[in-house]
């Protein structure tokens, strides 16, 4: 649900490798439920994939030109600071 309201907010190629962590929770919940085993190549992969996601979600607004809200040095995305009297 979630990522589906990213790809309204964000290009598809800032979203697009957050959708390779649902490989990741697959194989914990096959884990949890189905006591399925987890290769260190399954080690591997998540760190690849959480790796991936972090990456672009620190360096894509450079390239992308969209502002990453929360992200340091990302002023512009959290607005001016200032409270606004109503």
């Amino acid at each position: 649900m979630m990522l589906t309201r990213g790809y309204s907010l964000a290009p598809a190629g800032r979203v697009g490798p957050f959708s390779y962590g649902n490989i990741v929770f697959a194989a914990l919940l096959g884990w949890l439920f189905w006591s399925e085993t987890l290769t260190p190549l399954t080690g591997l992969g998540t760190l690849l994939i959480c790796g991936a996601g972090m990456l672009v979600a620190t360096r894509g607004h450079r390239q992308t030109g969209v502002p990453v809200p929360g992200v340091p040095g990302n002023l512009h995305a959290m607005g001016s600071g200032k409270i606004q009297k109503e």
